[in-house]
């Protein structure tokens, strides 16, 4: 397996131009705790001590007798201090017990699932699966150091000599059909014509076009998620993350991998080793605040299944 993927786009438009009779453009770009406690107790009012009710004094009763008259001096009315009264202590004011700042837990750091390595990958080849339909995308928005791509392409192949391709990418869109030997392809003004006989249909062929489609390959980190049973077939799920995609394509994001948001979602055929199904977005804002993008989707069906094309003269009479 490729390491990197390798996009054959020059020779694709070069030889669009020279082959071609019709004027279409085929340009594929991208080969709290609270401390607390109660007020300290209010101290216990003292009184002043009494200094004690003064002794009433002795009742004196001098009698004078003057004649027969007998004049009785009563004794003074005894005056009675009264008691001081207490002076109240001060009621002393509680201080009040700050309540403590609870110390926040620090956030545990998440666990970073260990990744694995792709094994068994086998890149998918419209030459040994013959019958199928590949409905596939590929879209790359202001990454740095590379053009603005958006790829999209369906291919339904009967046999290795019987398929149409429909594509459509920044620069034009084309379709082609390869019927019985024969190549026709759809003009600009979507008249559909027939090549000339010399015209090689290789040039359009789904081979060429799959070459252009970035492909997961071994050794590129994942995490395995297990095998279902998905249309009679046993796939094998992975979760590919964000960097370990970007790296498999040789682009370099120009931010940590932490910045990145987004993961792949691979399916790969357990007995095959290739790509059924492939779907994710990554983004992320570059270094000159731009937002970027990588997205893909592919989805291979119809294995098997997929109809004989016919003529589209013949479905156009």
């Amino acid at each position: 397996m490729e390491n990197r993927i390798n996009y054959p786009t020059g020779r694709i438009r070069r030889a669009l131009l020279r082959g071609a009779t019709a004027s279409v453009v085929l340009s594929l770009a991208l080969s709290g705790c609270s401390f607390g406690g109660s007020d300290d107790p209010a101290p216990t009012a003292t009184s002043a001590t009494d200094a004690g009710t003064p002794t009433s004094e002795a009742a004196v009763t001098s009698t004078t007798t003057t004649g027969a008259t007998t004049t009785s001096n009563a004794s003074p009315t005894t005056t009675s201090s009264a008691s001081p009264t207490a002076a109240a202590s001060p009621t002393r004011a509680a201080t009040a017990t700050p309540t403590a700042t609870a110390t926040p837990s620090p956030t545990p750091s998440p666990t970073v699932e260990p990744t694995v390595a792709l094994e068994g990958v086998n890149r998918f080849s419209p030459l040994q699966l013959t019958n199928y339909t590949l409905i596939a995308q590929f879209t790359m928005v202001s990454v740095p150091g590379l053009e603005d791509q958006r790829t999209t392409f369906d291919i339904y192949q009967g046999a290795l000599d019987n398929y149409q391709v429909r594509a459509s990418t920044d620069t034009g869109i084309f379709e082609t059909w390869v019927v019985d030997g024969t190549t026709y392809i759809r003009q600009a003004n979507g008249d559909i014509i027939e090549l000339p006989s010399g015209v090689d249909a290789a040039l359009f062929s789904p081979e060429l076009l799959v070459q252009t489609m970035p492909a997961p390959m071994n050794g590129m980190g994942a995490r395995a998620r297990g095998v279902s049973n998905v249309g009679g077939r046993n796939l094998r799920l992975y979760v590919i993350p964000a960097d370990a995609y970007l790296s498999a394509l040789g682009i370099e994001p120009g931010v940590d991998a932490d910045e990145l948001t987004g993961v792949v979602h691979l399916w790969l055929d357990a007995e095959w080793g290739i790509p059924v199904r492939q779907a994710g977005s990554i983004t992320w804002t570059t270094a000159d605040g731009d937002a970027a993008e990588v997205t893909i989707g592919w989805d291979l069906n119809g294995v098997g299944s997929t109809a004989t094309i016919t003529s589209p003269l013949a479905a156009s009479n």
